[in-house]
């Protein structure tokens, strides 16, 4: 079967989703500290010409917002406990539309997830990579590139592995030996199951929260983001009243300073005979 890229495939790699059921569950493969992972990163696939012997592929990363951060606030303001991962959802575009103070920034800003297909343990599962983990591996698939001289599509045929580094941080290589016969029958019915399941809707799903869920909870971090702006305005004005306060102390001091100062010394007779005096 012949394989061919959509036209955006390479385009979405250098920048850094199809009413589908995607009922069903599906394994993921989560990344341990002290332990190595190998797996081949599954494209996402556009469509299957059987009559023309043709898959048509495609970039396979799906970003993942998730609001770490905004646990806390939803379980203080009552609402129910559920995942607060999302994709472009109302919080994100609030966030990028609207200045917030840093505390707010601190607890509302998302963490980026990098979330693929992969064969592992002769299993397809969903890896998520997090922005630097996904960084690394994008810098390792182009360095792979330019050696090998060979495309994107080629390089999804070889094994990734993730591991930890001696600095204790989750690092990337690639595996260029034996690489994956992208003909073969069996990689042909991976790439027809994720066909049937795409990623993207998947996500869309049974990933992230629902958008009534996000909806309530952006209410909820806009009362928070006017509650903060309250408090620090109200520290503000408590600042500048204690610095009148002080400046006025301060002059206040001064005035009885200048007040303890010693009287001139009284003109004497004896200064005035002085026979050297030369007036």
């Amino acid at each position: 079967m012949k394989i061919k890229a959509k036209e955006t495939f390479e385009k979405k790699f250098t920048a850094t989703k199809n009413t589908v059921s995607t009922n069903g569950s599906v394994d993921y493969l989560k990344f341990l500290k002290n332990n190595t992972y190998s797996f081949l990163i599954v494209p996402k696939v556009v469509s299957i010409d059987l009559e023309k012997d043709e898959v048509e592929i495609d970039y396979p990363f799906e970003e993942v917002n998730t609001h770490f951060g905004l646990y806390d606030l939803a379980k203080a303001r009552g609402l129910r406990a559920q995942r607060i991962n999302c994709k472009g959802c109302v919080v994100d575009k609030w966030l990028s539309e609207t200045k917030v103070p840093k505390a707010v920034w601190r607890i509302a800003v998302p963490t980026k997830f990098f979330n693929t297909y992969v064969i592992h343990d002769k299993k397809i599962k969903i890896a998520s990579f997090q922005d630097y983990l996904y960084g690394v591996l994008h810098d390792r698939i182009s360095k792979i590139m330019a050696e090998l001289n060979i495309n994107l599509i080629d390089v999804f045929r070889y094994r990734v592995k993730v591991y930890t580094n001696p600095e204790g941080r989750f690092d990337v290589a690639m595996e260029v030996e034996n690489p994956i016969n992208a003909e073969s029958s069996g990689y042909m019915n991976v790439l027809n199951v994720v066909n049937k399941k795409p990623l993207d809707i998947y996500i869309e799903q049974n990933i992230c929260a629902e958008p009534e869920f996000m909806a309530e909870l952006l209410k909820h971090l806009k009362d928070y983001t006017q509650e903060v702006i309250d408090v620090e305005k109200d520290e503000k004005r408590k600042e500048k009243m204690q610095e009148s306060t002080d400046s006025l102390r301060a002059a206040v001091e001064g005035f009885k300073k200048d007040d303890d100062l010693p009287p001139n010394e009284p003109v004497t007779d004896s200064v005035i005979n002085n026979e050297e005096d030369p007036f």
